[in-house]
């Protein structure tokens, strides 16, 4: 179990979060910052144009030349960079002194390591997206580290897995919601079909299996061969 302080760190990293809203979100893309960002940093066009697009108001690009240098430094991968840029755009608006270098000094105060920090900067989008779904705070720092695996995954394969629950009629004010989209990101869809089709061949109903899995979602994770012994 991780420390309590931990626990807080996370609690207020998500109640303080500093959010920049672009005053002119139908503006165009510059293209010379995203040339800039492609030539210079050696982005993918489509993190650039993003990049580029909600930070069309600012007409000089060193400042976030310097962010990106110091998230370089950090020991950030280009892979991180762009993962944090495609879900947070806007980071590069930040101030690096005011605002980026202090949370950077508090994770490394509480002995964070660099890959600890990057993967903190992946986990917060996705406990963001999983607290507007309904889930409460309490629910998702328990969770973050039962299941932290889980929260390192693309927010993109995470809202597939909260289509699928909700395909399903699973309730989103449910405490079975959590482990309903867990219980679907551990296997592959093809396994989940295995298991369909074997409660078919116990007997089960479609609105059977789909109720079963409602009120107890875990029981999709058992082992075929345990099911075989029952």
């Amino acid at each position: 179990m991780a420390p309590p302080i931990i626990r807080t760190l996370i609690s207020l990293s998500l109640n303080k979060s500093h959010r920049f809203e672009n005053p002119f979100p139908e503006s165009r893309p510059s293209f010379s910052l995203a040339d800039h960002f492609i030539q210079k940093h050696n982005f993918s066009p489509e993190i650039a144009v993003k990049t580029a697009s909600s930070l069309t108001i600012f007409k000089d690009h060193r400042n976030c030349d310097d962010i990106i240098s110091f998230l370089k430094e950090s020991s950030f991968s280009k892979s991180h960079i762009e993962e944090t840029l495609k879900r947070k755009p806007n980071i590069l608006s930040s101030s690096l002194e005011k605002t980026i270098k202090p949370k950077f000094k508090i994770f490394r105060d509480l002995e964070f390591s660099t890959d600890d920090v990057a993967d903190i900067k992946t986990i917060m989008p996705n406990i963001e997206y999983l607290r507007s779904c309904g889930i409460s705070l309490s629910q998702i720092v328990f969770y973050v580290f039962r299941y932290p695996r889980f929260f390192l995954q693309k927010a993109e394969r995470i809202k597939q897995f909260v289509k699928r629950s909700d395909d399903m009629g699973i309730d989103r004010k449910s405490n079975m919601f959590f482990i309903a989209i867990r219980t679907l990101s551990s296997m592959s869809e093809e396994k989940w079909e295995q298991k369909f089709k074997l409660f078919r061949k116990l007997g089960f109903s479609e609105d059977d299996i789909l109720s079963t899995f409602r009120r107890t979602p875990r029981v999709y994770c058992i082992r075929r061969e345990d099911q075989g012994n029952h």
